[in-house]
């Protein structure tokens, strides 16, 4: 009994830091090579972490120092794409060139904005923040969460990128998507969303 429960207690470790070190190093890394029982597992888990998210009551500044809220993010659109990133994930860095080609070819109603997590903690990082969205002349919102986004949505966020859907009254729409992805990825993920919607 002791030994089972010990290999057991050490499997459990395995598979966190396994978990930890390819959410940290973002899901396109070849770092971590999960089993297809664990693979689903974990996103199991991640869908469950966005499932009841509804995005209405935040007020939060842009990179820029401009003050946004609901009204300026999702009205209007069928579908709002949020990526949440942070200066820490090289990964979520290395896809923004691929998020600005999706927003320059968004289909109509639709949107993309995106989270810096980390950007508000101090002066170094809102400044490399905005060379990092600079460098690619990135012309959609990206936000530094005020406490409501904080609880309602980035605090769950343990995986660097992780992308979600909303509707135009900020619920969640389809799936999360954990790691950095390429233009058309993105969307087509919007395009299914929209599909989604249309169906209800």
């Amino acid at each position: 009994m002791i030994k089972r429960n010990f290999a057991g207690l050490i499997a459990s470790l395995l598979m966190v830091c396994s978990f930890a070190t390819f959410c940290l190093c973002g899901c396109g890394a070849d770092v971590i090579e999960l089993s297809p029982e664990e693979e689903a597992q974990w996103e199991a888990r991640q869908i469950d972490l966005y499932r009841d998210v509804v995005l209405s009551d935040f007020s939060a500044e842009t990179l820029d120092g401009k003050t946004v809220g609901f009204e300026d993010c999702f009205s209007g659109n069928t579908i709002t794409m949020i990526n949440i990133w942070g200066t820490f994930c090289s990964s979520c860095i290395e896809e923004m060139p691929e998020i600005v080609k999706a927003y320059n070819e968004l289909p109509d109603k639709t949107n993309i904005i995106t989270i810096c997590t980390d950007a508000g903690d101090n002066d170094k990082n809102l400044k490399f923040a905005r060379e990092v969205m600079d460098k690619v002349d990135a012309q959609f919102l990206t936000i530094i969460p005020d406490e409501h986004l904080k609880i309602d949505l980035t605090d769950r966020t343990d995986c660097f990128p992780t992308t979600i859907f909303v509707d135009e009254t900020g619920k969640t729409v389809g799936t999360p998507y954990m790691g950095n992805c390429e233009k058309e990825g993105y969307l087509e993920a919007i395009r299914e969303c929209m599909k989604a919607i249309e169906h209800q």
